[in-house]
């Protein structure tokens, strides 16, 4: 589709081609999670479940994109971006965070028309599985207590 406009003077030129499709925008958008088994102490392996497409021929998922704070509270950026790309994609391994912060994930999903509404946000924390952690020994006791010291984990 594309417009013109005209007044006693003429008409204007075209503007650009507008591409639409009768379909809806896509459902929200899974939230995020971690797989801790393939994240580490600086990253983290986000993944989502894929959002069903809407009825029509535009209405097929064309894709996602993966919004990131700074771990610090700031705004969101778009770190993976998979629209026109490849809409089966359900991953993506955030590489070079800091251990232990907390970092906010939120996720899209688009179609033909545009993006479907955000998805709720995820809290995800960079770390590594506690380890290292020695037998705990017994310091003093009494008939009625016992006092026992361990050693901080390792993670």
């Amino acid at each position: 589709m594309k417009f013109a406009c005209e007044n006693s003077k003429g008409v204007s030129e075209h503007s650009e081609i507008l591409y639409v499709s009768t379909t809806a925008l896509p459902a929200q958008a899974s939230t995020p999670e971690a797989d801790y088994s393939l994240s580490s102490a600086t990253s983290l392996y986000v993944k989502w479940a894929l959002t069903a497409d809407q009825t029509g021929p535009g209405g097929l998922i064309t894709g996602y994109v993966l919004y990131m704070d700074d771990g610090l509270g700031g705004l969101y950026t778009p770190i993976f971006n998979t629209v026109n790309v490849s809409p089966t994609i359900q991953g993506y391994l955030v590489s070079g965070l800091t251990t232990g912060r907390q970092y906010r994930f939120k996720l899209e999903a688009y179609n033909y028309n545009g993006a479907g509404p955000e998805s709720a946000v995820a809290t995800l924390q960079a770390c590594a599985m506690p380890s290292g952690l020695a037998i705990p020994s017994r310091v003093s006791s009494t008939s009625t207590a016992i006092t026992i010291r361990w050693n901080e984990p390792t993670n």
